[in-house]
């Protein structure tokens, strides 16, 4: 059996990216990337980034079938 905590989280920021390969739309397109942040400042968690295509609002950097290591991700 897996525990799964959920925390609330909030967001704090948007950067707005380079025009980058989607493999969903088949073109380069500008994107954002989100910043959040748990709600409560004491939270074990930290701050963290999702990537949105402009074109289809997800991120669909990576070829079909690869997935982001946990070192190698880059936002």
């Amino acid at each position: 059996m897996m525990h799964v905590l959920r925390v609330p989280i909030e967001e704090y920021g948007r950067r707005d990216d380079p025009a980058r390969w989607c493999f969903g739309c088949r073109k380069r397109l500008p994107g954002i990337t989100i910043f959040y942040r748990p709600v409560d400042p004491l939270s074990y968690y930290g701050p963290h980034a999702t990537y949105e295509c402009g074109g289809c609002h997800k991120d669909r950097r990576l070829f079909p079938g690869w997935e982001w290591g946990h070192e190698e991700e880059e936002l």
